[in-house]
């Protein structure tokens, strides 16, 4: 090879193109599998959203189920006694605490489908669209152009390593073909 180039190393450059190469295809991957990513955490906010909401129903069902039943206990009964409504009115108590929870767990989940994709867009679409660009378009490019300068410095270097057979005598080089017959 030669110094004056500054290559010390076909094997290198031919390893950094390969690199190169599988940095832009593991890339690519990661891109597809983040998008992938992000469309299961949207298609799963939405199954939450739905279990949220029966669970609501469920829970207003116990709600309305715990009054009925305090509401029941609470008549007196003929001996004109008040009955002892402690345990109707700790379950009415804990189905409004479950109903409470279902309620903002519901709207947690509303929140992050408003906020994921605004994060999404705020955060991701940008840095990775930009990405994508460089992947798809100058990173090819680049690599087409590695591709031909790794070609060109090889032939360089191979004229350089096979000189051509000079004569001895700079007389008969002097000489044209038909006059060395």
């Amino acid at each position: 090879m030669n110094p004056g180039a500054g290559v010390t190393s076909f094997a290198a450059l031919h390893d950094w193109y390969a690199a190169l190469a599988e940095f832009r295809t593991e890339a690519q991957n990661a891109l597809t599998e983040l998008s992938l990513a992000l469309k299961r955490a949207d298609a799963w906010l939405g199954e939450q959203q739905q279990r949220w909401q029966r669970e609501i129903r469920a829970c207003e069902e116990a709600v309305t189920q715990a009054k009925a039943e305090l509401t029941d206990r609470r008549y007196t009964d003929f001996s004109a006694r008040t009955p002892d409504c402690t345990v109707q009115e700790k379950n009415l108590r804990r189905a409004q605490a479950k109903l409470q929870a279902a309620e903002d767990r519901l709207a947690a989940v509303r929140a992050w489908m408003i906020r994921l994709p605004r994060e999404t867009c705020t955060h991701y679409d940008g840095p990775a669209g930009r990405l994508a660009l460089f992947l798809d378009a100058d990173l090819p490019s680049g690599l087409a152009l590695l591709s031909r300068q790794l070609t060109a410095l090889e032939k360089y270097a191979n004229l350089q390593a096979d000189p051509v057979a000079v004569p001895a005598d700079p007389a008969v080089a002097a000489k044209p073909e038909k006059e060395k017959s």
